[in-house]
This record gives C-alpha cells, sequence and structure tokens, in this order.
C-alpha cells in the first residue's frame, strides 16, 4: 500500500470522496461489538476482574496491561504533555480513534494534575466509528478506581448513536468533541489547528484505512508549525505518510513488549512539496473561511466581547462566552427576553430532513446540543424552566405519513429519540422551556447594560472595535456581535437580507393542556406554571412598527389548532386568552446567519471573477475587524441558538468548531452575497 497518491487527479478523487461522505453518509452508526480477553500474567486472571475489550471487527484488542500505563508513556510522554499543559492558555489535542476513551482520560488526568493558567482551556477533538455502550467502557475501567469520576462523567454525556459531530463540556475548562464516522470523512471536515496527534487505532495491516493517505493529508492541514505526533506503531507505511506530509518522525523506545514507537514535529519546511501539492488540501470555499481568531496570552486580561441583543441569541453567546474564559456584555435597551424570547413558553423539538446533507445535520445536531445544554445549565443553577412532557408531530397528509416513514427507515433519531406512535411521531427527549428562565439561566453572571446602540465601527490597526450609544456614549471591546432579534438592521449588514416577521402567541391560563404537547405547524403545549399554550401567527412585520395583538390573531390560533385536536379547540374562546406578540428575525434560507461580518467592498472586489465563472485560487474572505453576526434564528432559535453561539465564539478564540466544516459554510454572513454572483454568471 502506498502513501502516496500516483497523480493529481488521482488525489482530487480521494479528497473529494473524504469531504463529501460525511455529508452524505447513511445514518449508520452502531454500538461496537467486543469480546473479551483476559489481560496476560495478570494474577487476578482466574477472577475475571481484569480483561481487555477485543473488537471483533478488526480482531485486534483496544489496548494492553493496564492500558492507562501505555497511554502514558506513547500518547502523553511521546508528546511532551505535562509541560506543553503549563506554558499556555489553551490546547487541542486531536485523536483519530477514541475507542474506550482511555487516552482522553489519561490526558484529562494530567490535565487536572497540572499547573496552568486560571484562563487555560482543553479542547479534545476525536473521531469514533463504533462507540462502546456504557456498560461496556465500565467495564474496561473497573480495574482503574482512581478513574471511576471521569469515566461515569465521560458515560453522562455520551452522545446519542447519530453520526456527524458532538460538542460535550466535560469540565468548565475541558470541551471534548466527539465526531461519530469515518476518519477520513471526519477528519475532512473538522476546523481546528492541533498542538498535539493522538495518533491511534487498531494495528495498520488490521484497520488500513485508518492510516490511509487521506488521514496524514488532513492531519497536515490541521496542523500548526511544530505540533507534535505520537503513535504506538513505527510500519512502514505510517512513517511515510507522516513524512510525506511534512511531519519530521523518529523512533523512540516503545512501551512493554513493543520495541519501538514514534514521535514528531510538523515541520512542513522540511518537506520539497510543489505549492499544489495535494498534500496540503486548499480552503475549499476561501470566501467562507474561518475569520483569524482573537488570541490572548496567559498573563494578560481575559478578551471582553459585546454582544448586542438580550435574547435567546446573545445569552446563549454570553454562556459560550464564559465557558472559554472570556468576559462577555449584553447589551440591550430592554434587558434579557424583551422580545420573543420573553414569550410565556416555547417548543424544544427537533426540524427533520430527509437526507443527510448539512442542513439536515445542522437541524438535528441543533436539537441534540440544546438539550444537552438545558440539562447542564439545570444542574449549574438548580433552577428547573424545562418540562420534557414530550412533543407528537402529527403527520397532515399521506405525503407526510410518508415522509416519517422515511425519517424512521433512514434512522435521523435513534428508536430512544423517536418513536412512531400511529401515523405520528414522537419524541420522548422533547417538551416546553420557559424562555425568560433559559435566557436568566444562560446570561447569569453577565454584565448587561440597558443602553440604546447606534452604530458599531470595526477595528483597524491598534484600535478595537467600538460601539457607539445614542447617549454619545463609546466602549470599546475586543470584538462585537450583533446578536439582536428584530431590532435596527445596523449598515454592516447590508449584504444580509434579513427579513422580520410577527407572530403572536396565545395563552389560555384555565384550559388543559395536551400531554404530551402536539404541533403539526400550529402547536399546543402545557404552558409553564400550568395553562395551555396556543400558537403562533405568522405575518411579515412593518419596518419601523411595533408588532401588536389581536383579537382576530387569537381566533386564527384557535381555527388552526381545530384542524389538528378539535377536542382542545372546542372549549377554547378568544377572548380568554392572554396573547403575547413578538417579532423574529429570518433569512431567505430559514437557516441562521452565523460568523464574522465581511468587508463587503473588499468581497466585491477579491470575488468578482465569480460573476464570469473563472476558475482560480480566490483569496481568503476579507472580513470587517473584530465584528460578528448571529441572527436571523426565525422560530427555532430556542433550539438552535446555543449551537450557533457555539460556533461563533470557538472561531472568535480559535477553538475547533464543533460543526463540520460543510455546515457552518451553510451559515456564513456571506452565502447570499456569494450566490448572487455566480447567478449573475449563470
Amino acid at each position: 500500500m502506498t502513501t502516496r497518491p500516483q497523480n493529481k487527479k488521482q488525489s482530487a478523487v480521494a479528497s473529494t470522496r473524504s469531504r463529501d461522505s460525511v455529508a452524505h453518509e447513511a445514518n449508520q452508526i452502531a454500538w461496537a461489538d467486543l469480546s473479551w480477553k483476559p489481560i496476560a500474567g495478570d494474577a487476578k486472571v482466574t477472577t475475571g476482574s481484569r480483561v481487555t475489550p477485543v473488537s471483533k471487527q478488526f480482531d485486534d484488542i483496544y489496548f494492553s496491561g493496564r492500558g492507562i500505563d501505555e497511554t502514558q508513556h506513547v500518547f502523553i510522554d511521546g508528546n511532551n504533555i505535562r509541560q506543553r499543559f503549563a506554558q499556555g492558555n489553551s490546547f487541542v489535542i486531536g485523536e483519530t480513534g477514541f475507542g474506550t476513551g482511555l487516552n482522553f482520560l489519561a490526558a484529562l488526568e494530567t490535565w487536572q494534575a497540572a499547573s496552568k493558567p486560571v484562563q487555560a482551556h482543553l479542547d479534545y477533538v476525536a473521531c469514533e466509528q463504533s462507540p462502546l455502550r456504557p456498560e461496556d467502557i465500565r467495564r474496561t475501567f473497573q480495574h482503574l478506581p482512581n478513574l471511576k469520576a471521569n469515566v461515569e462523567a465521560l458515560i453522562d454525556l455520551q452522545p446519542p448513536l447519530t453520526p456527524g459531530f458532538h460538542r460535550l463540556p466535560f469540565l468548565d475548562n475541558v470541551t471534548l468533541t466527539l465526531i461519530y464516522g469515518d476518519v477520513r470523512s471526519a477528519l475532512a471536515e473538522i476546523e481546528a489547528k492541533v498542538d498535539a496527534w493522538f495518533l491511534d487505532g487498531f494495528s495498520p495491516s488490521r484497520n488500513p484505512d485508518m492510516w490511509c493517505p487521506e488521514v496524514f493529508q488532513q492531519m497536515a492541514r490541521l496542523s500548526n508549525r511544530n505540533t507534535t505526533v505520537a503513535t504506538f506503531t513505527v510500519a512502514g507505511l505510517v512513517r511515510r505518510g507522516l513524512t510525506d506530509n511534512g511531519f519530521d518522525v523518529k523512533k523512540t523506545p516503545g512501551f512493554g513488549r513493543k520495541r519501538e514507537m514514534l514521535v514528531g514535529q510538523f515541520l512542513p519546511q522540511k518537506t520539497a512539496l510543489p505549492d499544489e501539492s495535494s498534500h496540503f488540501p486548499r480552503e475549499r470555499k476561501p470566501w467562507f473561511a474561518r475569520s483569524t481568531a482573537l488570541k490572548t496570552a496567559p498573563d494578560k486580561e481575559p478578551l471582553r466581547l459585546a454582544i448586542i441583543g438580550g435574547g435567546i441569541a446573545g445569552a446563549s453567546l454570553a454562556h459560550a462566552v464564559r465557558r472559554r474564559g472570556g468576559i462577555p456584555t449584553i447589551i440591550d435597551r430592554d434587558g434579557l427576553a424583551a422580545g420573543a424570547s420573553g414569550n410565556k413558553g416555547g417548543l424544544i423539538m427537533p426540524r427533520l430532513d430527509i437526507g443527510a446533507d448539512a442542513v439536515a445535520y445542522f437541524f438535528r445536531q441543533a436539537y441534540i446540543h440544546c438539550l444537552r445544554t438545558i440539562d447542564n445549565l439545570t444542574l449549574e443553577t438548580s433552577h428547573d424552566f424545562f418540562n420534557r412532557c414530550g412533543v407528537k408531530l402529527l403527520a397532515s397528509d399521506k405525503d407526510e405519513v410518508k415522509k416519517f416513514e422515511k425519517l424512521l427507515s433512514e434512522k435521523t433519531l435513534p428508536t430512544d429519540w423517536m418513536t412512531q406512535q400511529g401515523n405520528d411521531l414522537f419524541f420522548p427527549q422533547a417538551g416546553v422551556v420557559d424562555p425568560k428562565k433559559y435566557v436568566h439561566a444562560l446570561a447569569s453572571h453577565t454584565r448587561v447594560t440597558n443602553e440604546c446602540v447606534s452604530s458599531v465601527i470595526p477595528g483597524r490597526d491598534n484600535i478595537k472595535p467600538e460601539v457607539m450609544f445614542t447617549s454619545g456614549n463609546t466602549e470599546q471591546f475586543d470584538a462585537v456581535i450583533i446578536a439582536n432579534g428584530a431590532g435596527d438592521i445596523f449598515t454592516v449588514l447590508q449584504g444580509i437580507p434579513f427579513t422580520n416577521v410577527d407572530g403572536q402567541l396565545d395563552y389560555f391560563a384555565k384550559a388543559s393542556p395536551p400531554e404530551p404537547a402536539i404541533a403539526a405547524g400550529p402547536y399546543a403545549a402545557p404552558a409553564p406554571g400550568g395553562g395551555l399554550l396556543v400558537g403562533a401567527t405568522y405575518m411579515k412585520a412593518e419596518q419601523g412598527v411595533a408588532p401588536t395583538v389581536s383579537l382576530e390573531a387569537s381566533k386564527t390560533n384557535i381555527e388552526k389548532l381545530r384542524e389538528i385536536d378539535l377536542q382542545i379547540a372546542k372549549d377554547l374562546n378568544a377572548e380568554d386568552s392572554a396573547p403575547r406578540a413578538a417579532t423574529r428575525r429570518q433569512t431567505p434560507d430559514r437557516l441562521p446567519t452565523v460568523g464574522a461580518i465581511p468587508n463587503w467592498d473588499a468581497y466585491e472586489r477579491d470575488y468578482d471573477g465569480l460573476r464570469h465563472g473563472q476558475r482560480k485560487q480566490y483569496t481568503i474572505g476579507r472580513p470587517l475587524r473584530g465584528l460578528y453576526v448571529m441572527s436571523g434564528l426565525g422560530s427555532r432559535g430556542l433550539v438552535t441558538a446555543p449551537l450557533c453561539a457555539d460556533i461563533l465564539i470557538s472561531e472568535i478564540m480559535g477553538a475547533p468548531s464543533p460543526v463540520a466544516q460543510n455546515v457552518r459554510h451553510g451559515l456564513h454572513p456571506a452565502r447570499f452575497f456569494i450566490r448572487q454572483l455566480k447567478r449573475q454568471e449563470r
């Protein structure tokens, strides 16, 4: 097996397969099929208490001996992890095969024991095709009681069996990004700069796909200069694969019966690769490239970020900023949860799409991420603001019945997350949230200033971006994020076609709600604290006109409910409602807008060739310095805001992205501008 592509065409085909397979991979993630083998030479073998897991698929053990000693020698010491943890305020480890989680647990134990800066944050990014069942993880580590607490925490955070990225906040300063799927396609979609690689997996002779050229190419793309690598194997194809892609490797003493192992550094200047070499994959869509991260040295003050908007978007951003050690300030004239986020209640349920494109992945990931965020907030704040009553999605016609059957057959969500009830779908984890309490929990310990913003000014040279207030005051921040749902449209957002939509929700205090909640476009749900919620209307908002409630809108909501549940609707009178109207901002493709705000003049100059169909290597997109946007969340903001916030704050602070590259591209603020250029060409 050669590690060098035969020619550019062959390499291009391999690269295309790698980058597209995440988006088109079937939803087939299954538990690892294991057998168990006594640990050789262990005096306790007769009791059966010390065994090591064996993959039936690859006929290979996950680790030998106690495992933890081998991991410490190969990966922790091989990457000089202990000393490096103490040197910086952030560190990223990449692992090619998560397996039992042993390497992560060893890194975590080392991190917890290390003397490090207060702002330090560890990101651990790992791929896994076949996760272990919770009971198998417990059995694997039963002979290492000192790891029990972290093992149980890992099990508690274990994501559902759905392919793609799963962002797991392990500790306040540790984040695990676990990617379910083939390592080649997963690495091609990661956006990160890795400081140390744990190149782990089953033996190259038994699992060659994990040690293939595409893996080494993507490792090079994701590495910083001087990124280190360590692996237990010294197989020739591994040495050549690393060397051909810029890693300077050498053999060192191995662990136990393995005489040798490999360690190395990424030093691309030592190779003589031409600029057009496929070994270093180029930015696929440079107009959607991540902006340059804001960095702060360990001895400097934490980054200060201004968030314009006090709704679910702004609160989610504040929460994400604090987890990364930054200091958020929410700026909203009316305070927290004054707009649509101040409704009496809101549904937390998934939007599911047939197929496995970026949009389908985004909405599914957002739902899973939202529920995890709510669970964590509930533990952190000891406040109960979510009623996990379940939601039944009703099929309105034969076409929808067929769609539901397709979603079930594709296993869009695992069977314990989505079941069939007659012609309908039931989501047992879904429910109703109290939006105000939700927003306040996310924004806890965050400074909120009740001022009105008149404009924002990008940073330049050594001057930070500024927020200008109508009072005449100004304040500088390291970054400014526009996250208001329906307020003034700033001139810097001129290239994004936002529209505003008004909606009315009706609350009936004395009506009996359905259990579970029901939805089919219109919905009926139990209100927090009792009563019934019915919603919601959609009307195009008039520019500059505040939304108002109306008796007619209440009658419309009741009439729509009558179509899906006559029994509930028949006893409702519009006059008995306590309605609330609010405005939501949305985009033409109904996806949020998340990212650095483009320098529109530069985009027009740099990408004018797209209008003429020019195929060339375009320059990386130039944003306005220090200005970002997270808006257009529409009616699904309660679900999508936490993931969107994690995407944006990870970009701002240079952390690994919680989503695949193609998902982030689909949310980029320049997407409509670029589409328009290409339409002009056609």
